[in-house]
């Protein structure tokens, strides 16, 4: 336990990892792990990561305890990797299109969150029909009154991306992990074109 929660906790994490990132102009193999469709390839780039992060002389140590560690899920662990990339770029992610909702949504990374294909779904419809809220979103503080709000203006994008007949049960992190992954797939794996429509007959 640091003081704060589970979220906040992590950021601090990455927020390190980051630094070192940063000092060698390589976020490399963030890049390849969600962007990988592979599940052999996702599986040794989640190794390699090990999905385990320590953080030494932190300043709530003490003569007995130098360091802390912090392991979460793999959906928990996308997810963040997701937003931390997404706030690494923000302009990219800022003029995102909204694109007409489809009436399924199928992709291959899906089988590589660790999450129920439902949520995957939900959080890819979207993603790709509501990018600007989603992003506000992902701008708020875990856990806050701004968080709530926005979860409350994407209500009817979350009910309307919703399979008939589904129903999510989770928790706002990981709903809020599902969204940053979408969202940061339409540029991982961007979704496929349209399909041309037939000009009107006159």
């Amino acid at each position: 336990y640091w003081g704060g929660s589970f979220y906040t906790n992590f950021l601090t994490v990455m927020r390190v990892h980051a630094w070192y990132l940063k000092q060698l102009v390589n976020p490399t193999p963030i890049v390849q792990y969600l962007g990988s469709l592979d599940k052999t390839e996702s599986d040794r780039l989640d190794r390699k990561m090990d999905g385990e992060h320590e953080c030494f002389n932190m300043a709530e140590g003490n003569d007995l305890v130098e360091g802390r560690v912090v392991t979460f899920p793999r959906d928990i662990f996308r997810g963040m990797l997701a937003e931390w990339m997404i706030k690494s770029d923000d302009r990219t992610f800022t003029v995102l299109p909204a694109l007409p909702r489809q009436l399924t949504y199928s992709r291959v990374w899906y089988d590589l969150t660790g999450r129920d294909v439902s949520v995957d779904e939900m959080a890819t419809c979207v993603s790709e029909t509501a990018p600007a809220e989603t992003l506000a979103l992902l701008r708020t503080v875990p856990y806050s009154d701004a968080e709530g709000a926005a979860f409350g203006g994407l209500g009817p994008s979350l009910g309307a991306c919703l399979r008939a007949g589904v129903k999510v049960t989770g928790n706002r992190q990981s709903l809020r992990a599902a969204l940053a992954d979408g969202l940061y797939q339409r540029i991982a794996n961007p979704p496929p074109p349209l399909p041309a429509t037939a000009p009107p007959r006159k």
